[in-house]
């Protein structure tokens, strides 16, 4: 699974091309990202198959049309 920050600090999974919001599945505070991030992390193996389920009907854009970003250089 890949995983990525992306517009207005949305968490996503890449799927092929597009990028799906898993920000609701994830529980993602995007006003938070590194409490957010912490939580995700801790919490991964809880969140997987509900964001792998979450990825055929989510919200998705074209990877080309998304702005990315870096998380914190502590994680």
């Amino acid at each position: 699974m890949k995983i990525a920050i992306f517009n207005e600090n949305k968490l996503g999974i890449i799927i092929k091309s597009k990028v799906v919001d898993m920000s609701q599945a994830a529980n993602w505070n995007s006003n938070d990202m590194e409490t957010s991030f912490q939580r995700f992390l801790e919490n991964f193996d809880e969140l997987k198959h509900s964001m792998e389920a979450a990825g055929q009907t989510n919200q998705s854009c074209e990877i080309v049309e998304s702005v990315f970003k870096i998380t914190s250089p502590k994680y």
